[in-house]
């Protein structure tokens, strides 16, 4: 008797434990699912976060601030006029016009001194300079871009 009541109870834990193995395996594929998920939602945010930072360079990369001087004159021995083209995808601002590593006092011929792409605007700049000299120009606009270029007094 007591051989069989043992074997019942044997029996009856064993129905226990793969009736508690079955949920637990239930718990696990779900567990999976769940894990699976945000690992699904991780992998998506770093993509979009990859994705937004590549489109903003992108952006910055076609908007470009680059400028040119087209021509320039010397006149009356203390003004030198130089014609700034904008080439590039943004508009400009001259902020400092320096003349052999000297900023220099200078004008431009609109009222606001912005270059919009594929504009020129006329720079002037009093400076007195000595015919047949050479001179080193840079040209400064608010990004902090420069134009280099060099001219000799006729």
């Amino acid at each position: 008797m007591k051989n069989s009541k043992k074997m019942a109870n044997y029996r009856c834990l064993k129905a226990e434990m793969k009736h508690k193995m079955a949920h637990f395996r239930e718990n696990k594929k779900d567990m999976n699912l769940i894990v699976g998920a945000v690992l699904l939602i991780a992998v998506m945010v770093v993509v979009i976060i990859v994705v937004d930072a590549w489109a903003g360079k992108a952006s910055q990369v076609s908007q470009i601030e680059y400028f040119t001087v087209s021509s320039y004159t010397f006149s009356n021995g203390n003004t030198i006029t130089v014609v700034v083209e904008n080439n590039g995808t943004v508009s400009s601002e001259i902020a400092e016009v320096w003349i052999n590593d000297e900023m220099q006092t200078f004008t431009v011929d609109s009222t606001n001194g912005v270059i919009s792409p594929k504009e020129r605007i006329d720079v002037s700049i009093f400076y007195t300079y000595s015919n047949g000299t050479g001179y080193n120009f840079k040209m400064v606009s608010e990004r902090g871009n420069t134009c280099l270029f060099n001219a000799t007094a006729p």
